[in-house]
């Protein structure tokens, strides 16, 4: 018998319009910044939300570096106990600011064949063994406000890698509880070492043939500014100053009153009113976006100082170009007080790259601070900048450091700002920013109460930030994160419901949660205010059951593993396609999505697609009817076809084409069938 004539592509959600209008700049198929009209689809909020990794090298350490290493090192306490547990464990954490911890993490992987700054924005335990390499030495911070949170499965994942592909792994980490509980024994609290030996070993290295004549100015001007316990870049900073007066002179006083110089008040010392936006915007791109390569750094400079002259003329007029060759960048970093340092490159061996940060290890949050407390009418400006600069983990722990660190009566203005936003980047950055509150900062309270303002009220746009916050609280409290999904599912906005049905798939990623998940959506389908008021909650439950049974599918994002959810939960995934079966607005979708696996090609087809296409027509067909044989099969088609009677013989084919492939490809031994 030939397959019926109206095979289809797998269904669309009944709400997705067929064309939908994204205005903004696009990154795959998902739109980035801009304003978006329409519907945004599950497959795009899921794609954003599983954003693909970056690069995992940030950058290579280079010789003068380990030249300066091997020059100045003075060890801090703690470092021969990490030293131990690094050679027996292949990863140490270290912890504690203010100790020199990156300086005692290279000098810990002196003697790798190369050492390489990883990218913080990428998790521990998302590295592929293939991107690890033999004899390699690796770096991994989660530091400063915002950072990364270190998990246990992180940490015991890249162990296992380190040990298995012969390399090392230093983490470090700020304090103490950034430590997982169970790793406390690879974890090293380090103590700052002797700042006045710092001094001189910095000397020592930068001024061999001065040491003595700079040894004395240290003496005599700085040395007393310094104490036990002060962090060794500041040991390092006088020990600068003293071949600077060495070298060129200078007004001692004035050098001792800098050393002694709180941050904050060094940074408002080199900004003055001769700056052009040039400088400016330099300095922000510098403070967001340290440690990264020179010219990516000024290509984002360019695009705020766009930004800021644009902003400045009315809407009908375009800003004057800007003078050619304006400033050499040699000029521009040194009046801003940043360098950069030259690098092999990390993915192109051969070739060389610049890498740009502030003379001072402390000046990047110290900026920011200063823009966002003197700049107020900016604000948006450098929200909206910050959201495509293509480094949303540095947009997060900017952010992190904004909300925490500068006084302000309501702390997460900037992030209703985003969570408002039409921009997706502004949404998916205002979600990740709430979420790292929650978890790094101790906030989790403040993140509630704005999540349950969000959910109670009208904004769409909010609704549906809180739902991606809510999806990143399943490790936590996976109750209540359900518990306001279903909230934010009731409202009539399929948007809202879309990143409802997105947060829960994403969960799907820890099995842990695939119990609850399934009981949870058997229950939002059984909900009687929903069956009564006819809100969104039923459609959110219906759609989702639509993904979890496989019947709507994304190849550019695999969303779900229906097989192995139908594996380890029968009963629930049965139950699950029978709701969608009986149901007149979506099962139609199921009978289509048989259809389209159950054609000649598929049923005869030897190749590999052809057998998973088959696998995957004869599990479906299955949830429905266990039992092919035809008693079973017609029992089924009655009742199946009570909801959709015209589409009997349709389904009487497709069971009868299940029985013949379930007969070859699993060589069952079956009784002649006169069905």
């Amino acid at each position: 018998m030939p397959s019926p004539s109206e095979q289809q592509p797998t269904a669309q959600p009944p709400h997705a319009p067929a064309g939908n209008k994204i205005h903004g700049d696009i990154h795959g198929s998902v739109a980035q910044t801009g304003e978006v009209h329409g519907d945004i689809t599950v497959q795009t909020i899921v794609q954003e939300i599983k954003s693909p990794d970056g690069e995992l090298f940030e950058w290579q350490v280079n010789e003068d570096e380990l030249a300066e290493v091997a020059g100045q090192f003075v060890e801090p306490d703690g470092y021969a106990q990490a030293a131990k547990i690094l050679a027996e464990r292949s990863v140490v954490v270290l912890h504690n600011t203010g100790t020199g911890r990156n300086f005692a993490g290279l000098r810990l992987l002196a003697g790798s064949r190369r050492i390489v700054r990883l990218n913080s924005g990428r998790r521990l335990g998302g590295i592929k063994e293939d991107e690890l390499h033999a004899d390699d030495g690796y770096l991994w911070h989660a530091t400063g406000p915002g950072a990364a949170v270190l998990t246990e499965f992180d940490l015991t994942k890249a162990a296992g890698l380190a040990r298995t592909r012969h390399c090392r792994l230093v983490i470090i980490v700020d304090q103490p509880g950034d430590v997982p509980h169970s790793a406390n024994a690879q974890a090293v609290p380090l103590k700052p070492p002797d700042p006045v030996q710092v001094a001189l070993a910095r000397m020592r290295h930068r001024a061999p043939g001065r040491f003595e004549e700079a040894r004395a100015v240290f003496d005599r001007v700085l040395a007393g500014k310094l104490t036990v316990g002060d962090p060794p870049h500041k040991a390092a900073h006088a020990a600068d100053m003293a071949i600077t007066l060495t070298t060129e002179g200078g007004d001692e006083a004035e050098f001792a009153r800098k050393l002694d110089e709180d941050v904050d008040r060094a940074v408002k010392d080199i900004i003055h009113d001769g700056w052009a936006s040039e400088e400016f915007t330099m300095l922000m791109a510098v403070a967001l976006l340290e440690g990264k390569p020179f010219d990516e750094v000024a290509e984002h400079a360019v695009r705020l100082d766009r930004l800021a002259r644009a902003a400045e003329l009315p809407q009908d007029r375009t800003p004057r170009p800007r003078r050619v060759f304006s400033k050499p960048k040699d000029r521009l970093l040194r009046d801003i007080r940043a360098t950069t340092d030259l690098r092999s490159h990390s993915s192109h061996p051969g070739l060389r790259e610049q890498t740009v940060r502030f003379e001072r290890p402390d000046w990047a949050n110290a900026v920011l601070r200063r823009f966002w407390q003197q700049y107020h009418l900016d604000h948006k400006i450098l929200l909206d900048w910050m959201c495509g600069s293509d480094e949303p983990e540095a947009a997060v722990q900017a952010l992190c450091t904004i909300i925490t660190e500068v006084p302000a009566h309501k702390p997460l203005r900037p992030v209703e700002y985003l969570a408002g936003h039409n921009g997706l980047r502004q949404r998916h950055l205002a979600g990740k920013t709430l979420t790292r509150l929650a978890g790094k900062h101790n906030l989790r309270g403040l993140v509630e109460d704005i999540l349950d303002s969000w959910i109670a009220g009208t904004s769409v746009n909010r609704k549906y930030t809180a739902a991606l916050v809510c999806g990143a609280f399943f490790e936590t409290d996976r109750e209540r994160a359900l518990e306001r999904l279903a909230e934010i599912a009731r409202t009539d906005s399929a948007r809202a419901g879309d990143a409802v049905i997105a947060a829960v798939l994403v969960s799907l990623a820890d099995n842990a949660n695939a119990p609850v998940i399934l009981r949870t959506v058997q229950d939002w389908l059984a909900d009687k205010k929903s069956l009564r008021t006819r809100d969104g909650l039923r459609r959110v439950a219906l759609e989702l059951a639509m993904w979890l049974l496989g019947v709507w599918t994304e190849d550019d994002v695999p969303l779900v593993d229906a097989a192995e959810l139908s594996l380890r939960h029968p009963e629930e995934m049965r139950a699950l396609a029978w709701t969608i079966a009986m149901d007149r607005s979506y099962g139609p979708g199921y009978l289509r999505r048989l259809v389209s696996l159950c054609d000649q090609g598929t049923l005869r087809g030897t190749s590999a697609k052809a057998r998973a296409d088959r696998a995957e027509f004869l599990r479906l067909a299955r949830l429905l009817c266990p039992d092919l044989r035809w008693r079973s099969r017609l029992e089924t088609t009655l009742l199946w076809g009570l909801c959709h009677p015209t589409r009997r013989r349709q389904m009487r084919y497709l069971f009868r084409a299940a029985s013949r492939v379930s007969r070859v490809d699993e060589g069952a031994e079956r009784p002649a069938d006169s069905g």
